[in-house]
């Protein structure tokens, strides 16, 4: 159990963790048209993350792999 919260502690220092959304490449990530939220298999893996480990996932989006890079 000690591990889980050492492993958690790292992961998600703030209580929830943030995921780096690339919009450069359309088949990982995608703005929906309607809400102008992210899509995409990015979004489902961060989302399932944050589920598993029970915290909040804010998305960080950039339009560039370069950028997230930079980031």
């Amino acid at each position: 159990m000690s591990d889980q919260r050492d492993i958690l502690a790292d992961l998600a220092p703030g209580g929830h963790i943030r995921a780096a959304i690339n919009y450069g490449n359309p088949v990982l990530a995608r703005t929906d048209p309607l809400t102008g939220a992210p899509r995409g298999v990015s979004v489902d893996l961060a989302v399932r993350l944050g589920q598993r480990l029970g915290v909040a996932v804010e998305h960080v989006t950039f339009d560039a792999a370069g950028k997230v890079f930079e980031a």
